[in-house]
């Protein structure tokens, strides 16, 4: 999820059925049409506010609270895409694969397609560790926006793991390039040079890895073979 948007996620707008509804009644004169649209303006309002209390909850570390809200809003709104993908995303990092794995289906159920979205089914398939629908993913993404931050990074994650350590190492500089060093990247490119028998240059990655977080254990892990 993204904490900090300067322009506020929208709630998507009610179905063609719900406003041919509400529309019949006002018809009838059964509706007071200012009053409606007050109402409904201020559930927009109310249901943004929620949103971005989610996202400070997760950012405050209160991941469970944060994602109670965010079911209750996806729930409501199952077509409102930076919802879904708030909560897949977070379900995904408290290790609710299938609860994530749920958030995005009922999305593509409603017909939301995004990048954002694809690149976090690659992400449960790669928890799953099924690298084929990864890939799949992670193509369907790249066709979408092939400029979407953090697609190099799970490419070459995917590469990594089918031990084509060629492609991996040149997406993990691509990611890199694109988002800066950070310590995944950098202990991805740890272990292609590992692979590849490069050891002096495996060990320069993990240390830079650790520059970047010192508690990331794999760049320790590597940084001990």
């Amino acid at each position: 999820y993204e904490s900090s948007s300067p322009v506020p996620p929208e709630p998507p707008e009610a179905s063609d059925a719900a406003d041919d509804r509400v529309q019949h009644l006002l018809d009838l004169g059964y509706v007071d049409p200012v009053a409606t649209a007050a109402r409904q303006e201020a559930k927009r309002l109310g249901d943004v506010a929620k949103f971005h209390r989610a996202l400070s909850l997760a950012d405050a570390g209160a991941a469970e609270e944060a994602l109670h809200l965010l079911t209750h809003l996806a729930e409501a709104s199952p077509t409102w895409i930076s919802v879904g993908n708030a909560r897949a995303d977070l379900a995904l990092r408290l290790g609710c694969v299938d609860q994530a794995a749920n958030s995005l289906q009922r999305l593509i159920e409603h017909g939301a397609e995004s990048a954002q979205l694809y690149l976090l089914q690659a992400r449960i398939a790669l928890t799953k560790r099924d690298l084929p629908a990864a890939e799949q993913a992670l193509e369907v993404a790249r066709r979408i926006d092939p400029h979407l931050a953090g697609l190099p990074l799970l490419r070459g994650v995917v590469a990594s793991r089918q031990s084509d350590y060629p492609t991996a190492a040149e997406a993990f500089r691509l990611a890199i390039q694109v988002a800066g060093s950070t310590a995944a990247a950098e202990e991805g490119l740890a272990l292609c040079r590992f692979a590849e028998g490069q050891l002096d240059e495996a060990a320069d990655h993990a240390l830079r890895a650790i520059a970047c977080d010192p508690t990331y254990a794999r760049a320790h892990y590597r940084l001990g073979r």
